[in-house]
């Protein structure tokens, strides 16, 4: 599978096509780096945080992310895949302003 189609694929599923199509025109490659250097700073255990689960998500397994949310403040679930901002993001905007809110 090309690598255009595998990113549709895990990252914008639930995405409208033409939307998912410009997101992957958009993609760069990202060091390999981030993935072992060490964290100098660990923000969530110091500032308030809200985690939200993307319960459609194939990038990133939704039980991983339940794991996660113990480490949050609050966290809400939401009925999307990877990228709710493009393919839901009047909803996860709701979200967000309803976390900011309190």
């Amino acid at each position: 599978m090309p690598a255009h189609e595998d990113a549709r694929n895990h990252l914008y599923a639930d995405a409208q096509d033409d939307v998912a199509r410009r997101a992957v025109g958009r993609l760069v490659l990202q060091t390999v780096k981030s993935f072992s250097e060490s964290l100098t700073t660990t923000a969530w255990k110091t500032v308030p945080s809200t985690f939200i689960v993307c319960e459609q998500d194939r990038a990133v397994d939704p039980g991983l992310q339940e794991q996660l949310t113990a480490r949050s403040e609050r966290s809400y679930r939401i009925a999307a895949g990877h990228s709710p901002f493009l393919s839901v993001p009047a909803q996860l905007a709701r979200l967000i302003t309803k976390d900011a809110d309190r």
